[in-house]
């Protein structure tokens, strides 16, 4: 079993990660936390080196948990969306989580929604967590 696990660094990311812990423990599953970066040009190797940093920590409560896991930061120039999904079918996921907010229908409608490009596109099961 495979777990991709969408990671934004945000505060509905720990209970993401919690959540992920549990399930693979469960499913005897391998993870993958990743985020994803358009990267454009100039965008400083500080903010690169920043969400590195930030993906270690979250590795750390799977390590803890002795769950195998790796991070990813992808930049490949595509939404984050679209990007998240090709990733998982490239790794032949089986499961993604992801997080959430509460938003209005027309925030959703001006703004678009990672998580609901992921949700009504991805060819595997998607957990959501609010």
């Amino acid at each position: 079993m495979k777990i991709l696990v969408c990671y934004s660094s945000s505060e509905k990311d720990r209970k993401v990660i919690e959540e992920a812990v549990e399930r693979a423990k469960t499913m005897n599953a391998k993870v993958y936390i990743v985020t994803s970066m358009q990267g454009k040009t100039g965008t400083p190797d500080s903010v690169f080196d920043y969400v590195k940093e930030e993906l270690k920590e979250a590795e750390k409560s799977f390590v803890d948990a002795h769950i195998p896991c790796e991070t990813h930061l992808s930049i490949r120039g595509l939404n984050a969306g679209d990007d998240l999904i090709r990733f998982a079918e490239e790794n032949e996921v089986d499961e993604i989580i992801i997080g959430i907010e509460k938003s209005s229908k027309l925030d959703k409608l001006l703004l678009g929604s990672t998580a609901q490009n992921v949700i009504l596109h991805a060819s595997c099961p998607v957990v959501t967590i609010r």
